[in-house]
């Protein structure tokens, strides 16, 4: 007998088969969505990589930025996401640094991101970050110039220069050949007061490419603070005559003229250069020590001593030429020549003076301040006054 107890068992197994039966083709219609939106997904990247490889980096960016939602792990997304955003320029130099970084997560050992990220992270000025990048690139079996150049240029951008001397030497044994790299390692010897180093450097330049200005002008420098003035003169008149527009050269030839006491020629210099760089205090000064040595030549010899005044650097040159050990003359130099332009010249007298003046504090902060000119921050903090290091 069929009672009730059968139909409520009956009714018990309809409900379930109903419910599946309606939820059928919603279960369909969910399927069909998620696959539909999977292959517009992957049309968006195929769009975003034809405007890629056409160049059009606007359109690129935002269908990649479309695609990044369905593929937010994908390298070839991220990757180029980041380029997209570096054609941009400085504006989209951070969210570059984001797409490469997680692009350089996926893949770390792929030597076109790091590149790229390291470029973006230099241009922020995020010097120490780019270079740790990129000596993994340098430390790697058989990395070619290009990594240590590399290296190189960012610790040098980051005011490392030991390790800038360091890389560019690395990269010099593989391209020896390379003027620009040697002479920028001379320049770094010279502000380190390696003068003999850098003198090396740009001799070697300058047997292969004779007429490489920065390297004439780099020997001409430290020839001057060597009171070579009659070497330095010359080699200041011949990266002029290879370059005549040269600020370089000529306002190193009118300060080796100052000092070598030919001073209305000096003067001329100075104001035919202070026209062309009207906001260059070390021109400016220049002019003021060549006038004042010209109107102290002009009064009698017995008020010569008394109308030098301690701005006229001829004068304390002067005194120097006769006696190399004048700790005042040296004194008044290095705090004459303590600035961002002149920093490295007013160290090498700064020391000199040190060595005559060991405890002369007022010599030592004008020393200090040169070396933090230079951004040589470690060896300045030694000598500021009541600094513990």
């Amino acid at each position: 007998m069929m009672g009730p107890s059968w139909k409520g068992t009956a009714i018990v197994a309809i409900v379930p088969a109903l419910t599946l039966v309606a939820a059928g083709p919603a279960l369909g219609q969910a399927n069909t969505s998620a696959g539909r939106k999977r292959i517009g997904s992957i049309q968006i990247l195929e769009l975003a990589r034809d405007y890629f490889n056409q160049g059009d980096y606007e359109n690129a960016r935002k269908s990649y930025l479309e695609a990044h939602s369905a593929f937010p792990r994908n390298f070839e997304v991220l990757k180029n996401l980041g380029y997209c955003y570096y054609t941009m320029g400085p504006a989209g130099r951070a969210r570059a640094v984001h797409f490469y970084l997680l692009a350089h997560k996926i893949q770390p050992g792929s030597r076109v991101v790091t590149e790229q990220l390291a470029k973006c992270l230099s241009d922020l000025n995020r010097h120490r970050e780019a270079a740790t990048l990129l000596r993994e690139l340098a430390d790697l079996p058989g990395a070619d110039a290009a990594s240590w150049r590399n290296l190189a240029q960012e610790y040098d951008a980051g005011h490392r220069h030991y390790e800038a001397v360091a890389a560019y030497e690395a990269y010099l044994r593989i391209k020896p050949d390379d003027a620009e790299a040697r002479t920028r390692l001379g320049t770094l010897n010279r502000q380190q007061t390696a003068y003999t180093k850098a003198l090396e450097e740009f001799q070697v330049v300058l047997s292969r490419k004779p007429d490489f200005p920065p390297a004439i002008i780099g020997m001409a420098r430290i020839y001057s603070w060597q009171g070579r003035f009659t070497e330095s003169l010359r080699l200041y008149d011949r990266a002029l005559g290879l370059d005549p527009r040269s600020g370089d050269a000529a306002s190193g030839k009118a300060f080796v003229l100052l000092w070598m006491g030919k001073t209305k020629e000096a003067e001329s210099l100075f104001v035919t250069l202070l026209r062309r760089f009207p906001r260059d205090g070390e021109i400016a000064k220049g002019l003021e020590s060549a006038r004042a040595a010209l109107d102290t030549k002009t009064k009698a010899p017995a008020t010569k001593q008394i109308a030098a005044e301690p701005h006229d650097e001829a004068y304390f040159r002067e005194r120097l030429s006769q006696n190399p050990l004048d700790a005042t003359a040296l004194k008044a130099i290095t705090s004459l020549a303590s600035s961002p332009r002149r920093c490295e010249e007013s160290i090498e007298y700064g020391r000199q003076a040190m060595k005559i003046s060991p405890d002369d504090q007022s010599l030592e902060l004008v020393l200090a301040n040169s070396l933090a000119y230079c951004r040589q921050y470690s060896e300045a903090i030694e000598h500021y006054p009541g600094v513990e290091c």
